[in-house]
């Protein structure tokens, strides 16, 4: 049996979820967005002795008026298995726990929904449970105490290698023996004597319960051996605590004997980024299901992004804030028209830090990337307080993998393209469709490419974009800012020449003698100097605000204020 659809109703800060899970399922987002509901809700689902009390006090409550939802829904059922199927034509199973005042469980069954019983529910749990691994699970997880972890592991693992015939707890009762006999007796004696009374009693020292197995593990303390050396667990460091704690939960998960769900919070605590990958790799190959919170773009990128669940704050009309979750859709390469291989093999060039982001841009090249980057914080955007990522595409045939993507995650995102994106060339390339200054020329018409109509859907708009694109770039810059479009007048550096005192900073830079000194010049004889990153940079930092490229401006007055518009 497997977890296939969790959907969620008004749970601590999510108003409505549904996640499609997946063999391995992250849940990934910034701090106190609600990742860890989402496992906790698992645990009231499964576990729900142990979430009563939160349920009692409201800290689950997504106002104390509502009514929390968690539905789960259950494919490859076995044929044994005697829950009702939600229809005859699926082989599933649908239940779901609704609490306000108290737990109201049911069952989906031919579209109608019908009491649950408690019977059901042991049945449920014999095909499949969850454990949750908690984010604290060091000292108290791996030290030998009455409740810890490390005890009941030892325990479970003792009893199921002594079930069938114990032959150790005679031996413990006969060394027992010897000890009373032979040294207690002797003490039960003493005391008698020293009570100074002549009534005919014995006192007799005795275990209170026959003594067994039990008696020798007690105190038992993990150790890591390296070499030679061996050390206490709790004398390690926080990563090899964390692994240590996740491999007894895992055992007792496995020791059940049903199938399981691992439900950890932030696997990569404490371990490099190798470890982390590592560890991720050895959690697929166990015989189970694992969900988890993290904040680690190392074992993001192990993932595929339909295993990514995204989970971020949102504006709320009726509590301080709610929580929205976003996935890709399985319909989303058919929809999107886009090959699944194709953009792997994007994406795994790409470090995943931008799931993490309040604010995404995307440019074409990193000299895009890192001459917006300059032109936002020089006007004063701290991309740290805004949560901002750049993301450079490495040229415009991978914006569609990147602009679905944000989009349907519900991430806010900006893209700065050259012309030639929208526009073909009007000899197809730069080099034969230059006018005699150097300068591109293009055909008035679109390229072939679907993005474009994505984008702006109207035809009408498009056609009058493209019109734009031609006898006013200014005014057609504002239509595709109303869609966080920003496209230079030619390209990032072509833009720069036209800018009169530019012209004059890159001829001294360059050392171009007076008599050489035009457009055509550097565009055509300087273009590979004129795309170095430094001198556009220190050519842009030469200038005053006033002077720069209206696209530059544009880009460095607008973006600001998407950016700070995103945050709630």
């Amino acid at each position: 049996m497997k977890l296939q659809k969790i959907r969620i109703e008004k749970f601590r800060g999510i108003r409505t979820a549904e996640i499609d899970v997946k063999t391995e399922t992250a849940l990934v987002g910034q701090n106190n967005c609600g990742k860890s509901s989402i496992l906790r809700a698992l645990n009231s689902f499964f576990n729900f002795e142990s979430e009563k009390e939160n349920f009692n006090s409201y800290r689950h409550a997504f106002q104390k008026t509502s009514t929390s939802i968690i539905d789960l829904e259950f494919s490859e059922i076995p044929d044994d298995c005697q829950l009702h199927r939600t229809n005859a034509e699926e082989n599933s199973v649908r239940i779901r726990l609704k609490y306000r005042r108290s737990d109201i469980w049911e069952t989906l069954h031919n579209n109608n929904w019908i009491t649950c019983s408690v019977e059901d529910r042991e049945e449920l749990q014999r095909f499949i449970r969850y454990v949750y691994v908690p984010v604290s699970r060091t000292d108290s997880a791996l030290s030998w105490s009455p409740d810890g972890l490390l005890k009941e592991a030892v325990m479970s693992w003792v009893q199921g290698h002594i079930r069938n015939r114990d032959r150790i707890s005679p031996k413990v009762s006969r060394v027992t023996d010897l000890i009373k006999d032979r040294a207690l007796s002797g003490l039960s004696k003493h005391l008698r004597t020293l009570t100074h009374v002549k009534d005919q009693f014995i006192f007799e020292l005795d275990y209170s319960t026959p003594p067994d197995y039990s008696l020798l593990i007690r105190n038992i303390t993990l150790k890591v051996k390296d070499g030679e050396k061996s050390f206490e667990i709790l004398d390690c460091g926080s990563g090899i605590q964390s692994l240590a704690a996740i491999g007894l939960y895992s055992y007792l998960a496995e020791s059940i004997g049903s199938i399981y769900i691992l439900g950890i919070e932030e696997p990569e605590q404490n371990l490099h980024p190798q470890a982390q990958q590592s560890m991720l790799n050895t959690l697929k190959d166990l015989p189970l299901q694992v969900i988890f919170t993290t904040h680690s773009s190392a074992i993001i990128d192990t993932l595929n992004h339909e295993q990514v669940v995204l989970c971020r704050r949102a504006f709320s009309k009726t509590r301080s804030f709610e929580i929205t979750v976003t996935q890709l859709a399985p319909s989303f390469w058919n929809n999107r028209n886009i090959d699944r291989e194709r953009y792997y093999n994007f994406y795994r060039r790409k470090n995943s830090e931008f799931f993490f982001a309040d604010f995404v841009i995307l440019t074409e090249s990193p000299i895009d990337s890192e001459l917006v980057r300059y032109l936002l914080e020089d006007a004063k955007l701290c991309f740290a307080k805004y949560s901002v990522s750049i993301i450079s595409l490495d040229g415009v045939n991978s914006l569609d993998y990147a602009y679905h993507l944000l989009s349907d995650l519900k991430i806010s995102f900006a893209v700065v393209v050259d012309k030639d994106f929208f526009l073909p060339y009007y000899h197809d390339n730069l080099e034969h469709s230059r006018n005699p200054q150097g300068f591109p020329r293009y055909r008035r018409e679109y390229k072939n490419n679907r993005l474009i109509q994505d984008m702006l859907p109207d035809p009408n708009k498009r056609n009058e974009l493209l019109e734009l694109f031609f006898s006013n770039h200014s005014k057609a810059m504002t239509i595709l800012q109303d869609i966080n479009i920003f496209c230079f007048r030619y390209s990032m550096e072509i833009d720069l020449i036209g800018s009169a005192i530019a012209r004059e900073i890159l001829f001294d830079r360059l050392n171009i003698n007076e008599n050489e000194q035009s457009p055509q010049e550097l565009l055509i004889n300087r273009k590979k100097k004129l795309k170095n990153l430094e001198v556009i940079i220190e050519t842009t930092r030469s200038l005053p605000v006033r002077s720069l490229p209206n696209s530059y401006k544009k880009i460095r007055k607008k973006i600001p204020d998407l950016v700070q518009s995103s945050k709630i």
